[in-house]
This record gives structure tokens, C-alpha cells and sequence, in this order.
């Protein structure tokens, strides 16, 4: 799965008319399963990293 800019995952989603729902992780582990979650429903997601998280792993 690519990364790509919110902008061009929100442009595509407001045309084609479809939600895209955002995770807030703490863990390594939360991201892993949202992110296989996404893969195996082929579906973007926006990945939310919780303040915490930035502090425990940096930017």
C-alpha cells in the first residue's frame, strides 16, 4: 500500500463519495493491524500518531 497525500486520498473519496476513517495508534502493534486491517479491505486510511507515540519514537 503507497503513501500518498491526504489531499489526493480526500479528492478521490469526495468524488467518488466514500468515507475514509482516521486511527489514532499508540503502539507499533495498533499500527501494524490498521494497516494490514487497510490492506486486506483495500482501503485508505488516514494514520493518526498519538502525541505520545511522537515523544516515544521521535518524528
Amino acid at each position: 500500500m503507497p503513501l500518498v497525500s491526504l489531499t489526493d486520498v480526500l479528492k478521490d473519496a469526495q468524488e467518488k463519495k466514500y468515507a475514509v476513517p482516521g486511527f489514532n495508534f499508540h503502539l507499533y502493534e495498533d499500527l501494524v493491524a490498521i494497516v494490514e486491517a487497510a490492506q486486506e479491505a483495500r482501503s485508505p486510511v488516514i494514520l493518526m500518531a498519538a502525541g505520545t507515540c511522537m515523544k516515544h519514537w521521535g518524528p
